[in-house]
């Protein structure tokens, strides 16, 4: 008899809130207050077992609005392997991909209440702390990748805008929104980046602890500066004031914000989303 590998793990676990939360979107043109109708939130895996363990999940669910029910199935060969093909297969169509510590099942999710259709979401880890989630359509007749979330949660509105916490300056009071992602009539993910003019030339306060030892942000002279460099010309902690005169946004993960200071001193900080 082989021996029984045994995992203690936390799923990527779905939590749903109901719509008495609510998202301030700044468009540049109107402020308009949005209700959030689910937040998804994945927790991290652990593992107590370093076992060779293949698991097979299967869910039974109308996911393409036809009135019949779907038989979908999620495999991953080899869960504690970091790099791995997960294999997805609804009905008898299958498609595969590579991820990096994946989780140990899918989720259906609703992510415009108005149409038939529902999508999966298979979150993964990353290799460091990059999370994800991959999703994907059934049509029918071939399962569609629609696009990539690089986050461990977000929120819906429930007609197809979705908002992770790298769209907000979440350390500044007032936040700063940069955009959200949304679903188009063609069901691909695409981005939708809010004007900043209408974030610029205007005061806010630094609200969120950088960490637990209050350390400075630095002010950086350009952007070619490292931001773990000592080529910065001004610190500035929790409760101080700057003056926003520009955003640039690094990449998926960072964003430069151009800041002047009471003395006049004006320069780059560096936000590293996740970082606070």
């Amino acid at each position: 008899m082989g021996i029984k590998h045994v995992i203690v793990c936390l799923i990527a676990i779905l939590t749903f809130t109901g719509c008495s939360s609510q998202k301030t979107i700044d468009d540049g043109t109107v402020t308009a207050i949005v209700a959030v109708h689910k937040t998804i939130k994945h927790e991290p895996l652990m593992f107590a077992d370093k076992g060779k363990v293949k698991v097979v999940i299967v869910k039974n669910e109308d996911i393409n609005g036809d009135g019949k029910i779907e038989r979908i199935e999620y495999t991953a060969a080899d869960l504690l392997e970091s790099v791995q093909t997960i294999t997805l297969k609804i009905n008898e169509i299958e498609t595969s991909f590579i991820a990096s510590n994946p989780s140990l099942d899918f989720n259906i999710i609703e992510i415009n209440n108005k149409d038939k259709f529902k999508v999966i979401d298979i979150f993964e880890e990353g290799p460091s702390g990059d999370p994800k989630s991959t999703l994907f359509i059934y049509s029918g007749k071939t399962i569609q990748k629609i696009g990539e979330l690089l986050a461990d949660e977000y929120n819906l509105d429930g007609l197809s805008k979705i908002w992770t916490p790298l769209d907000t300056i979440s350390f500044l009071e007032p936040k700063i929104n940069l955009g959200w992602t949304e679903m188009n009539d063609r069901q691909q993910l695409i981005y939708k980046q809010i004007d900043k003019s209408s974030s610029l030339n205007k005061r806010y306060r630094i609200s969120v602890a950088q960490d637990s030892e209050n350390s400075p942000r630095r002010i950086y002279k350009t952007l070619d500066s490292s931001p773990y460099g000592e080529d910065f010309i001004a610190e500035v902690r929790l409760g101080d004031e700057v003056t926003v005169t520009d955003i640039k946004k690094q990449g998926g993960k960072e964003v430069a914000l151009r800041v002047k200071l009471d003395d006049g001193k004006e320069g780059w900080m560096i936000h590293l989303f996740g970082g606070d």
